[in-house]
């Protein structure tokens, strides 16, 4: 299982997910993982965390406790 977010709802939650082809002008042929949330049907990109040293365990998110 994979960690999603919703970016219209920014609701974290756990699926499957469908690989996505695409191709990037910059990369060339890449993929992603998508999935529908299931709070308000949106398609969501999985949830990537950027740790900076200062916020390490610490996931971004305003509203659940994926990541940390």
């Amino acid at each position: 299982m994979m960690t999603f977010r919703c970016e219209k709802c920014n609701f974290c939650f756990e699926s499957v997910g469908e690989r996505e082809e695409y191709i990037s002008p910059t990369y060339g042929p890449c993929f992603k993982y998508v999935a529908r949330c299931p709070a308000c049907d949106n398609i969501c990109n999985e949830h990537r965390i950027n740790l900076k040293k200062s916020d390490k365990g610490s996931c971004g998110c305003s509203n659940c406790s994926c990541g940390s």
